[in-house]
C-alpha cells in the first residue's frame, strides 16, 4: 500500500482522489489522473514548467526529489524541441 502504481506512479491515495475512472493499468485513464492530480497542484496551460516558472510547483508536487524535479522539467524540453532536444535523437 505504500509503493507507487499505474504508469505514473501515483501513491494509492492519489488513485482514489485522481482518477477519472476505469483502470490506471490503461495509459490514457493514467494520463488523465495525472492531469487531474497537476492541475489539482496549480497547473495552467501554456505556462512554464522549468525550475523558477508558474508550473514547475506542480511538478514538485508531484515527487520532492530534486533531481526527479529537474529530469521532468529537461524531459519536457526536450519533447518540447527545446534545448538539448538534440541528444534525444
Amino acid at each position: 500500500m505504500h509503493g507507487e502504481v499505474s504508469h505514473t506512479q501515483f501513491l494509492p491515495r492519489n488513485v482514489l482522489r485522481y482518477s477519472t475512472g476505469g483502470t490506471l493499468d490503461n495509459a490514457g485513464n493514467a494520463l488523465a489522473a495525472t492531469a487531474n492530480f497537476l492541475r489539482g497542484r496549480g497547473w495552467r496551460g501554456g505556462a512554464g514548467y522549468q525550475a523558477g516558472e508558474a508550473n514547475f510547483a506542480a511538478i514538485q508536487a508531484w515527487n520532492a526529489a530534486p533531481v526527479y524535479q529537474r529530469a521532468i522539467a529537461l524531459l519536457g524540453r526536450q519533447i518540447d524541441g527545446g534545448e538539448g532536444a538534440a541528444s534525444m535523437r
